[in-house]
């Protein structure tokens, strides 16, 4: 089997269209109620960590989150939350980034294992001491 390499050019324009899909589900398309919102921005950080690694998952999150609260704010910006959104690029692209030719072994336990860190440590962890600290 022949070894694949993405180009940077190629990662670049990969993680410019990832980009645009993490602040249309982030900002736009996105169930907000009182207490919580609802909405998908997860999938375009998962993506990006899968095929182009931690480095530009993390990029993704992070200018997302960035060029969201900049032109679609839902309130004060806080940079913890960003900081989230970039930690969540980082275990995405940790467990979910593969070698070329590495076998595809335990895939969906790696994708329920760093989801549910994500979840708990990130989100419910992380994101109430922001909310501790704002409030």
């Amino acid at each position: 089997m022949q070894k694949y390499k993405i180009s940077k050019g190629k990662k670049t324009i990969l993680s410019a269209l990832l980009l645009a899909m993490f602040i249309i589900l982030d900002r736009l398309i996105t169930i907000n109620t009182q207490f919580i919102a609802f909405n998908l921005s997860l999938i375009p950080i998962m993506l990006a960590g899968m095929i182009l690694g931690w480095q530009y998952a993390m990029l993704v999150g992070t200018l997302g989150d960035l060029i969201g609260a900049i032109f679609w704010p839902f309130g004060a910006y806080f940079p913890g939350f960003t900081i989230s959104v970039g930690l969540s690029g980082l275990i995405f692209g940790l467990f979910l980034h593969e070698t070329p030719n590495k076998e595809k072994k335990y895939f969906k336990t790696k994708v329920i294992v760093s989801t549910t860190i994500v979840i708990v440590a990130i989100n419910l962890l992380l994101n109430a001491l922001w909310l501790n600290i704002m409030y």
